[in-house]
């Protein structure tokens, strides 16, 4: 019946334990023990709040069951108390002979009085029987619904459980990202670093190098759009570079200062040929020998030796 329904759900669902799962399924880690006991308190909660519902509904379904079992006893007993009735009634009635009903007075009121109640006891047990079959229709209506509510309810248990191990695992890998993401800006500021450090000690190493020279100096790297640097070496001479739009006086200069530079630093001073010297003006000197080859009317090449 509907209480022993009842009753196995309750039995089910007390023996029920939390089937939830302990490892991540996709990295296969465990799940700290925090959200597992959170989780597992969640479970006990709903189970514990369908356990009250199922109570207190076989508690009702207890009371409405043992009103119409009282009901329909009352009606079986009163049914048996009006056979009981008819038939001592009836009894009494064959016993005795028939008068006329000039003979007997009120014979025919009182036969139409116990026919009417005959015919009353008949149709009250005709209204009790249907009254049952009623009160029995609307118990298996609400046994469906408590069954479709408790099968609703079961499934709502598996989606919280589900949720609960998803938003917890949700909420790992936030701390994770926020943790990863914290080391991210750590090494972005080291490597902001060392670019600053690798910029300084090009600019360094620029500045050593041209304080060898008088007149040129050297590009040694480049700063990019995206923060990067160009490594390279362009000898220029008051911002014009060598090999660009630099005039040939210029360029002959920008050679000598170069050879004055490395003769000073590894101190050997080699005679130096100078040719096209007719385009310098202004010729650079050097502390060694010098030879100066240069185009003269009447001649194809003269030259003239310096010794500064």
């Amino acid at each position: 019946g509907l209480l022993d329904d009842l009753r196995k759900r309750y039995e089910e669902t007390q023996e029920r334990a939390y089937s939830g799962e302990d490892v991540c399924p996709r990295c296969g880690r465990r799940y700290d023990e925090e959200a597992l006991c959170k989780a597992r308190q969640h479970f006990e909660d709903e189970k514990n709040a369908v356990l009250a519902e199922i109570a207190a509904e076989g508690k009702a379904t207890a009371e409405k069951h043992n009103a119409a079992q009282a009901e329909m006893i009352a009606a079986f007993k009163r049914e048996k108390e009006a056979e009981k009735e008819v038939a001592e009634l009836h009894e009494k009635l064959t016993g005795i002979k028939p008068f006329e009903p000039s003979d007997m007075d009120g014979y025919a009121e009182k036969l139409k009085a116990l026919t009417d109640k005959r015919d009353d006891l008949g149709r009250r047990e005709e209204f009790e029987h249907g009254c049952l079959d009623k009160i029995i229709a609307d118990y298996d209506r609400e046994i469906g619904e408590k069954k479709a509510r408790m099968a609703e309810i079961n499934r709502l248990m598996g989606d919280i459980e589900r949720q609960d191990t998803v938003t917890a695992r949700i909420e790992q890998l936030e701390d994770e990202l926020k943790a990863k993401t914290e080391h991210v800006n750590y090494y972005d500021r080291l490597l902001f670093l060392a670019d600053e450090y690798t910029v300084y000690k090009a600019e360094k190493a620029e500045e050593g190098v041209n304080a060898l020279f008088e007149d040129v100096r050297f590009r040694l790297f480049e700063k990019q759009k995206n923060g990067g640097m160009r490594y390279y070496c362009e000898a220029t001479v008051n911002g014009i570079g060598y090999n660009k739009n630099l005039n040939s006086a210029a360029r002959v200069n920008a050679g000598l200062d170069i050879i004055i530079a490395f003769s000073k630093r590894y101190g050997i001073f080699a005679p130096v040929f100078v040719d096209n010297a007719e385009s310098v003006t202004n010729l650079k000197r050097i502390p060694g020998q010098m030879f100066l080859l240069h185009v003269e009317k009447g001649s194809l090449l003269s030259g003239r030796s310096y010794l500064a």
